[in-house]
C-alpha cells in the first residue's frame, strides 16, 4: 500500500509538470498535452477543468510521501511569500513571484526570464502537510538565507517552508553550503 500512495503522488507531480509546462501564453487553455496517468489527452480543456481533474484525483488518494524543495525566496512547491496556509483545495493556480522566476531562469529550466510563465499549477501547502511523511532536500549555497530563515525564523507565510516544521515527520536534507548560516544549536536539534 505504501508504494502505491508513493506511485500516485509522482505520478500527480509529473502530470502537474506537464501541464504547467504547457500552458499557453494567455494561460487560459491547453494547447496539447499527452498524459499517460489515465490514459486521457487534452486538447484545449480549460485550467478550471484540468484543476478539477487534478483535486478529484488526489482527493480520493492517501499521500504517503511528498517530495518537496524550498526555493530561494523560501516557497515551498509554488507557493510564494505571501503563501495561503489556509485553502483546503490541492492543487491551484498561483502567480510566481520575481524571484521564483528568476530562479526558475537560474536553475537553466528556461532560455530567457522572459520564458519563465507568470502562472503555475501548485500543490496547495495544506495538501502538501497532509503527506504521512515529506522529504525535503535544499542543495546549494544560494537557499542558505531561506533556509535559515525557514528554520530559525517564525512560522508563517511570508516563508512558505517554515511550515514544514510543525509536521511529525519530515526529514529534511541539506548539504553543507545550504546550512553555511545556520546556528549550531539548529544542526545539533
Amino acid at each position: 500500500m505504501a508504494v502505491a500512495g508513493v506511485v500516485v503522488l509522482v505520478l500527480i507531480f509529473v502530470l502537474v509538470a506537464v501541464i504547467a509546462s504547457s500552458i499557453n501564453h494567455s494561460g487560459q487553455t491547453f494547447e496539447f498535452i499527452a498524459i499517460l496517468m489515465g490514459g486521457f489527452l487534452l486538447i484545449n480543456f480549460s485550467l478550471a477543468a484540468v484543476l478539477n481533474r487534478l483535486n478529484r484525483a488526489i482527493a480520493s488518494s492517501a499521500i504517503d510521501a511528498a517530495f518537496v524543495g524550498i526555493g530561494e525566496n523560501g516557497h515551498l512547491a509554488f507557493n510564494d511569500p505571501p503563501a495561503d496556509f489556509a485553502t483546503e483545495v490541492p492543487y491551484i493556480v498561483v502567480q510566481l513571484d520575481d524571484a521564483c522566476r528568476r530562479q526558475q531562469f537560474g536553475e537553466g529550466w528556461f532560455k530567457t526570464l522572459d520564458d519563465v510563465p507568470r502562472r503555475a499549477i501548485s500543490m496547495t501547502v495544506r495538501q502538501i502537510m497532509k503527506a504521512a511523511h515529506i522529504i525535503c532536500t535544499v542543495p546549494e549555497k544560494r537557499k542558505a538565507r531561506a533556509v535559515k530563515a525557514c528554520l530559525e525564523g517564525e512560522i508563517g507565510p511570508m516563508f512558505p517552508a517554515s511550515i514544514l516544521r510543525t509536521h511529525p515527520s519530515c526529514h529534511l536534507f541539506l548539504d553543507k553550503e545550504s546550512a553555511g548560516l545556520l546556528r549550531p544549536a539548529t544542526l545539533a536539534g
